[in-house]
């Protein structure tokens, strides 16, 4: 079970009733559409929590944490790419960015929307599309192709 406190602090209890604390500071948790990733957002920084073993390459084990992305202004939002679950979307004043998870070589990030946005969305029902508002009155969808 993962429990998010209302102070920001995440943790994750076991079958067997032991709660091991996983970090503090997080604004919102999300599961990948598999509940084998738990994507992290705190004020200024993305993180993967592993909850399963990655048997493909590059190899995670249960329990990894892997920095994402740190960013120099908050990230408003973050929401898992539901198309592949490899990538994450997350929006700052700056834009609407699509960044992948795999770290080998560094991470690639890609500038969808440029300018601030609102209300990013994603669902398992529509995995190819993520949903946004670019003002009160509008709102807007980007599908992208695998």
């Amino acid at each position: 079970m993962i429990i998010q406190d209302g102070s920001g602090g995440l943790f994750i209890a076991s079958v067997d009733g032991d709660v091991a604390s996983v970090t503090g500071g997080v604004e919102s948790i999300a599961l990948d559409a598999r509940s084998q990733k738990l994507l992290i957002k705190k004020h200024d920084e993305m993180e993967v929590l592993w909850l399963t073993e990655n048997t493909k390459s590059p190899f995670q084990k249960k329990g990894d944490r892997e920095l994402l992305f740190r960013s120099p202004s908050p990230i408003e939002h973050a929401v898992w790419y539901f198309g592949d679950n490899a990538h994450v979307a997350f929006q700052t004043v700056e834009g609407l960015f699509l960044i992948e998870i795999d770290g080998r070589g560094g991470r690639n990030i890609v500038e969808l929307l440029t300018g601030a946005t609102d209300d990013l969305v994603a669902t398992e029902e529509n995995p190819d599309t993520l949903f946004y508002q670019e003002d009160r009155q509008s709102q807007s969808r980007c599908q992208l192709q695998g």
